[in-house]
């Protein structure tokens, strides 16, 4: 099975996963939404959510959340963990469901149409110019975009990797797109690569 996975906060959860789940519901695509830190409200809200889910699809909405408190770190450090969580969490996503492919995505995003992965690839990565001006850390992080990452089943050792240069750190923003691009650059000649471009992310 081809599905969508997202991972966010609480906060996130309530303000952008209603929008998100209904976008992917209109477009028939399976998503996965896992939350970080939540409890029992946040349960009852993802319950609602997969109840007008089913109103709208025969698409399949599955969650998964976990408690994983990091308030000892400051905001920049805590904001860049919950940004690379799903870069994390989408291993044990893989492990239960060595079968599945997947397309990794932001929660603030809206599914504009049907979306198919990839034919052949393993790893799916939208390659960009880095940010003007930038050196060092932000301009390799700014040459991959962590908004739409695309891995097959096959990829299990490509997202591991990644997860474990994420919990290398530093905790900094762009941490979750360095792992990537550098993880990348060590593994290009080990898998096949598909590469988006912007119709992707604008839903063009």
């Amino acid at each position: 099975m081809f599905k969508l996975f997202a991972s966010c906060d609480p906060k996130y959860l309530n303000v952008h996963a209603p929008a998100l789940v209904a976008s992917a519901a209109v477009a028939g695509n399976n998503l996965h939404l896992h939350v970080i830190n939540a409890d029992s409200q946040e349960e009852d809200f993802l319950n609602y959510l997969q109840d007008k889910w089913k109103g709208m699809t025969d698409a399949s909405f599955t969650f998964s959340w976990n408690r994983q408190y990091t308030f000892h770190q400051n905001e920049e450090q805590q904001r860049t963990i919950f940004a690379c969580d799903r870069f994390v969490t989408i291993v044990q996503a893989m492990e239960r469901r060595p079968e599945d492919d997947w397309l990794i995505i932001d929660t603030d995003c809206l599914i504009m149409k049907h979306i198919e992965k990839p034919d052949d690839d393993q790893v799916g990565l939208f390659l960009r110019e880095p940010l003007p001006g930038t050196v060092g850390w932000e301009n390799q992080g700014s040459r991959v975009a962590a908004g739409v990452v695309y891995y097959s089943h096959e990829a299990l050792p490509f997202a591991r990797n990644v997860m474990y240069r994420i919990k290398h750190g530093p905790n900094a923003w762009f941490l979750d797109q360095v792992a990537i691009n550098e993880i990348y650059q060590k593994e290009l000649s080990n898998y096949r690569f598909h590469y988006f471009d912007a119709l992707i992310v604008t839903g063009k």
